[in-house]
Parts: C-alpha cells; structure tokens; sequence
C-alpha cells in the first residue's frame, strides 16, 4: 500500500472570484446615476452662474425720475423727481426722504443675474414674481422708459426671489428685502407737521364749540399751566393742560392732500381753532421762524377716521389722527379743572365752603353751615321737612344752589375750620 506525499493543490483567488451579474452591474449603474443627480440638484448655487449682468440694464440710480412701489394688497406708493428733489406724488410736490429713496434705488440697480433659481414660468406664482401675484412690484422710470421687478418670498434672511419684467428666470437675490420696500407713504416722509420745542410755547389759546381757552404759564410756578381767566375758586388741573400742550408741541400727519383747498375740508368754519404763541416758531416743513402759528381743524372723515388740518406756517393741507383731533375739538372747561375728592382739598382757603359735584359747583355763604346735606350729579338738598325753616339750620335749598340767609337765630354751629389747601 503507498501513500502519496503530494502536496495539496493551492487554489487562487482569480479561480474563486465570482463575475459579477447583469442584474447587479444594472443597479450598480442606477446607484452612481442617483448620485451624480442628487450633487448636481443639491450643488450650490453659486455655481450655476448664467451671466452675472444687472438685472436692471442699463439703469442709472442717479438718472431715475419716478419710481412706484406696489404691494400684494394693491397698496401703492409713488415719488418724482424734479430739479433732483424727490417729492411724494399727487401731493403737489410734498418732499419725500430723498436719501431713503436714493438708497432703495442704489440696491435696485445692483442686482444682478448670478444666482438662477429657475427659468420655468410655472415656477413664478410659487415663487410669488409672476405678474399677477408678487409681494412687491416696483415701476422704475428713466428717460429710457419704464423697467419693472418683481420680487417675491424669501429663502432666508437674505434672500428674496426676484424676477424681472418680461423674463421667464427667476433668480435669488440678498440686495433687499421685501419689508424695505414699504407702501404706506409715511415711511418716506417726515411726518412733523408742526413742531416746536414745548419750552417755547409761552401761550395757547383753543377755541371750539364748547368755548374758548387760553392757557398761560402759572405766575407762581413758570413750569405749571393754567387757564388764563381763572377765577380764585377753580381747582385748576396744571396736568391737563400740560398733557394738551404736549400734543399740540408735536402734530404728526396722517395723510397728506396737497396745497389746494377744497370746500369739503370745512376750514371754512373750522371744528377747533388753534393759536400758538412762542418765543421762536420753527416747523419742520418750513423752516421758517414766527410769533404765532394758527392751526385750523376741519371737517371729520369717518371712514378714515381723520380731520383736515391746516397750518398757517405751512402750504399743505393734511389729515390728522382723529384721536388728536377729538382732543382739540371735544375739549370743555371741566376738562381743566380738578375732580371729586381732590377738588375738595383744593379748596381755596377763604372761610367758604365749596363744594364740586360731579359737573356743577355748588357755593355757601361766608359764615353758614349746613346740616345733613346730601349729593348728586346736579344738585344739592336738604334732608325733606314738613316746611323750610330759617331759624332752625340758618339755610334755604332748591335744587340749584344752595345761600345762607341774613337772618340767623335761635341754633348756630360753630363754623368748621378751613380747609388747607394741598
């Protein structure tokens, strides 16, 4: 029997190795074309750059003569140039921020075409740039025509979808935003239309329907006001007036209408009439120093919820804020005076007795006292008895007032202290 010493046979990996099969080697192919698609879609945009040029072609910042911002709820606003001054338009010729508009313009024109998004039109509605449905459409006119933007939602705080007028791409752009683009006109005008330093005012005086007032710095204290035909017996309230003052030092507009009057506005018979005294007059709008400034207030516009306002130091007629102007022409002569409690310790100090109910003031005598009195809104009165007697309280009532008599008898009350005054 022989045994064989042969070695064992060494088998190569060449002999092993398997060849890959059609069906792998097809989702291999279909896994490499995943990829290359998955880095071209998510590739940075930088990269795709088209052209690089302006959007606004051929646009000079410094040749623009009108420019007009639309927003998606059909609010506009518009500006001119003339003599390089911009002005708000359709106000005959109210001056605009021209640095604001200068600068808007400036970002305008630096947009460029390097950062495509897409060149679908069916894109532009979900980008919110299509003609018909855009956060904000801008007119630029030149002497060359009129160009217009488009610019929608944002994918970032820095970028905001923008396409031009008549183009299909729609590209991203980080020159500004939509919320600087605002349409209310007030953003792009100063909006002080009288204004003066309140330590300037030395006299108001306010006429309406209810009256008229005129307040004055008080003698005895040049920071208080008061009302200049006060009388020894009225609990003036310095704070009223001062807070009064304070409105009138500064009035903003609401809306301006332009130079030209129209009998619609009521200045004709104004609702309150303004006269403002001061040490030196400079209006903001003007720039021109005065004595006296008056301010009419017109007719009420409900549905905007404004007065007409016209300033003798400036050309414009305006709106004001309603709940200014109610201040001026709903104004009466409680209104300045101290109510309630407070009144009571303000009393003045002169042996009277003064008592202030509600919106009447009710005066006694020098030296008569009352016994059980009672109070309302209007009137004071006397506990009810069988008939009026002088000789038993010294007094007589009705339902207006109440007076002591000449004739005092039988019972007398020791008369109260004064009242000090606070």
């Amino acid at each position: 029997m022989s045994v064989s010493n042969a070695a064992p046979s060494v088998v190569s990996p060449a002999e092993t190795a398997r060849p890959i099969s059609r069906t792998n080697l097809i989702l291999l192919v279909i896994l490499l074309a995943q990829v290359a698609v998955t880095a071209f879609v998510f590739w940075p945009r930088a990269s795709a750059t088209v052209t690089g040029t302006p959007l606004l072609a051929g646009v000079n910042a410094d040749e623009v003569t009108a420019l007009t911002i639309t927003d998606d709820n059909d609010r506009s606003v518009s500006f001119t140039k003339t003599d390089g001054v911009w002005t708000l338009a359709d106000t005959e010729g109210y001056p605009a921020n021209s640095d604001k508009i200068s600068q808007t313009l400036t970002k305008l024109v630096a947009m460029t075409a390097d950062r495509l998004v897409t060149r679908t039109p069916g894109s532009h509605g979900r980008l919110q740039v299509a003609d018909d449905d855009y956060l904000r459409k801008v007119d630029i006119t030149t002497p060359s025509g009129v160009q217009t933007l488009y610019l929608g939602s944002s994918t970032g705080a820095s970028a905001t979808h923008v396409r031009a007028a008549g183009q299909d791409a729609t590209y991203l752009t980080n020159e500004i935003a939509t919320w600087e683009l605002d349409t209310l006109p007030t953003t792009w005008i100063n909006v002080a239309y009288f204004k003066v330093p309140k330590e300037k005012i030395t006299e108001v005086t306010l006429q309406n329907a209810n009256g008229t007032f005129t307040f004055v710095h008080d003698n005895e204290n040049p920071e208080e006001w008061t009302l200049a035909d006060a009388t020894a017996d009225e609990p003036i309230a310095s704070a009223n007036i001062n807070t009064l003052i304070d409105r009138i030092a500064t009035l903003n507009l609401h809306t301006v209408l332009g130079k030209s009057e129209s009998p619609e506005y009521g200045l004709s018979e104004p609702l309150a009439t303004l006269t403002v005294s001061t040490s030196a007059v400079l209006t903001e709008t003007t720039g021109a120093e005065a004595g006296t400034t008056t301010l009419l207030v017109g007719a009420k516009d409900d549905e905007t919820n404004t007065y007409i306002l016209k300033s003798s130091g400036s050309e414009f007629y305006v709106r004001l804020a309603a709940f200014t102007g109610d201040e001026f022409v709903n104004k009466q002569r409680s209104d300045f005076m101290i109510q309630g409690d407070a009144a009571t310790e303000n009393a003045p100090e002169n042996g009277a007795t003064s008592v202030v109910t509600g919106t009447n003031e009710l005066e006694s005598g020098a030296a008569v006292t009352t016994t059980d009195a009672q109070t309302n809104t209007s009137e004071l009165e006397s506990e009810p008895t069988a008939e009026p007697s002088v000789e038993a309280t010294g007094t007589q009532t009705d339902t207006t007032d109440l007076e002591s008599t000449d004739e005092t008898t039988s019972t007398t009350t020791p008369e109260p202290s004064p009242t000090p005054t606070s």
